[in-house]
């Protein structure tokens, strides 16, 4: 074998190049990992990254551009660091909760007390012991997971028992009336009876609807709304046809806007009850879809049956989506679009207070643009703003979180699990949701926009938005209300550290009913006259109005004020006014006997 060759001194030495830092990173004198074509720390940074030449001759000298550039880069740094800084001093001591995030169990109650398992349930809690049950946070929604209602929460006995959950009751009495409703629509079609078509009774009803329904959600514009009703009248408002089913329901609609009572419990004399029935009549002909009866249910306070039908509107809206549903005609799709925005906020709204799933209709959210209007168009402001409102509505319920299944107590003996849900105490989760709150308040267009008190707004739609804002308000600060009692009961003697912790909760919860107390000021405006938005407008007050009751003392440790006194005195007034509606008796009994037991009300007389 013939000898190898030997090379010149050095040739086989591995030519490996020392790896050169960029440009950012030599100037900024940090670590650089020199990856190609950008390091790690430019990539977060977000700007350009650029290698020294290694040959000296052949390196380009820094320009006035590059050293404004890397000025640019240094500023925008320390803007960053002054964020977090100013992030974390907001969050003050309460972040370092060495607990981590808490979930305060609950069952999940959306309906009506049975008063007669009233005193079972009160002495069960009263000798219950402990703090509530604690989990961890997570992020992704579980099965099951339902959305809150203030009043459903098992907190520490010092609250008091006033969690309750008698769905079997409220749904029965909600279902035996929808089967009510639609059989006296059935004998109305049988009997031929006619309805009031004069020219001013049509007139007064069309603008009833225009301001009552379109101002609030405009899934149309006047225009098409005028459109329908000139078809109708050429056939009399007797033809088969889309245009005289729309018409007949929106004369309803109208009807039961305009009525001033805020419920109607004989069902042949509610508002608009026969343009219903013969709307009803070609809508089943025709098999149309069914949501303006969403919307006429709405309005009469029939919660279960508006669900029932706006069901069905939904899970078209999904499967159109599901389609190559966008039309070359502009206005077709426009509709299309705001069929399915008028559908999410309607069962958005009833999906908080009923017990009831989601037809999944929020998974859709982001795949589709807001509505738009080529006109400047009276509602549309109200529209957005309610659509981002609901939205972030779903943004705190998904941090807050709700799970299900879990055993909750012992009624004579006897294990009792239902669904449950947790309020996780994250202050700095909640501090970012505020933040995101006050936020959207303050890009309100400048015809919606509001002042952050109780003073009067005649606009019921800004009304309505400010007290959903205040409501949510009071959400994300709830935890904090069961977190300083839960350490109020403990009475630990801890470190500086849980001095000021505590302090700093206290605080919070001290938050939660200033925004209780401005949400029942706001409201009356709100609560004296019916609305499409008025169920949950009841809901929310009533819930809101239990948690001041049950709160004020254990929160600020002492009895109400009487400036307090009034504030309370008073929506228990709003709120009696709305004792016809068949699933309020009960809640409102039930409030009255929490305000006689702190003294605000004379003691009720047992029946």
């Amino acid at each position: 074998m013939a000898q190898r060759e030997r090379t010149p001194h050095g040739a086989d030495y591995p030519r490996k190049r020392t790896a050169i830092a960029c440009e950012i990173c030599r100037a900024r004198r940090s670590k650089c990992d020199a990856r190609k074509p950008a390091c790690s720390k430019c990539v977060e940074l977000e700007v350009e990254c650029v290698y020294r030449k290694p040959n000296l001759w052949d390196r380009e000298p820094v320009t006035a551009a590059a050293t404004a550039a890397l000025g640019k880069v240094d500023d925008r740094l320390d803007q960053i660091q002054d964020s977090i800084a100013a992030l974390i001093e907001q969050v003050g001591s309460i972040s370092r909760s060495s607990g981590g995030p808490l979930e305060y169990s609950s069952p999940l109650a959306f309906s009506p007390p049975n008063l007669s398992n009233f005193e079972n349930i009160r002495g069960t809690f009263q000798g219950r012991a402990g703090p509530p049950s604690y989990g961890s946070l997570s992020s992704a929604r579980p099965l099951g997971h339902r959305l809150p209602n203030l009043i459903s929460f098992v907190a520490p006995s010092s609250l008091g028992p006033f969690s309750y959950d008698s769905s079997e009751q409220f749904f029965t009495g909600e279902v035996e009336q929808g089967n009510a409703l639609f059989e006296c629509i059935e004998n109305f079609i049988a009997s031929d009876v006619q309805a009031d078509f004069s020219p001013q009774i049509c007139w007064r009803l069309q603008r009833a609807f225009v301001s009552g329904f379109l101002r609030w959600m405009p899934i149309f514009g006047d225009e098409t709304c005028l459109q329908h009703i000139q078809i109708a009248s050429t056939s009399q408002f007797s033809g088969a046809s889309p245009s005289s089913c729309m018409t007949l329901f929106m004369f309803a609609i109208g009807a039961m806007a305009a009525d001033e009572h805020l419920y109607t419990e004989d069902l042949y004399q509610l508002p608009g009850f026969p343009y219903l029935a013969l709307g009803y009549k070609i809508l089943k002909d025709m098999r149309l879809p069914t949501g303006n009866i969403c919307v006429y249910l709405s309005f009469a306070m029939r919660p279960v049956q508006s669900w029932h039908e706006i069901n069905h509107v939904t899970r078209d809206c999904m499967l159109m989506l599901k389609t190559n549903w966008k039309s070359r005609d502009r206005a077709d799709t426009d509709l299309k679009n705001r069929a399915f925005w008028v559908a999410y906020v309607i069962e958005n709204e009833l999906e908080v207070c009923l017990e009831l799933p989601s037809s999944g209709i929020r998974t859709f959210q982001e795949t589709l643009p807001l509505p738009t209007s080529p006109i400047e168009e009276e509602g549309m402001y109200f529209f957005l703003a309610l659509i981002s409102l609901r939205k972030l509505l779903a943004e705190v319920i998904e941090t807050i979180g709700f799970k299900c299944r879990i055993p909750l107590l012992f009624l004579n003996e006897k294990l009792i699990t239902k669904t449950a849900g947790h309020a996780i105490y994250v202050p700095i989760v909640a501090v970012e949701l505020r933040n995101q709150i006050l936020s959207w308040h303050d890009h309100l267009p400048v015809a919606l926009q509001f002042p952050l008190d109780a003073s009067p707004l005649f606009d019921l739609r800004r009304a309505h938005l400010r007290n959903q804002l205040f409501c949510l308000l009071s959400v994300i600060y709830w935890p904090f209300v069961l977190k300083h009692v839960e350490d109020s009961a403990t009475q630990m003697e801890g470190t500086a550290e849980n001095t000021v912790e505590r302090a700093a909760v206290h605080e919070r919860a001290k938050e939660c009913l200033e925004w209780c107390i401005l949400h029942l000021r706001a409201s009356e405006g709100i609560m004296m006259q019916k609305t499409l938005v008025s169920h949950a407008a009841l809901r929310a007050f009533y819930a809101i109005l239990m948690v001041l009751l049950i709160s004020y003392q254990p929160v600020q440790h002492q009895p109400p004020s009487p400036e307090i006194v009034i504030v309370i005195k008073r929506s228990l007034e709003l709120l009696s006014m709305w004792d016809k509606v068949p699933f309020m008796r009960e809640p409102i009994h039930r409030v009255c006997c929490f305000a006689a037991e702190a003294g605000i009300l004379p003691p009720l007389k047992t029946p």
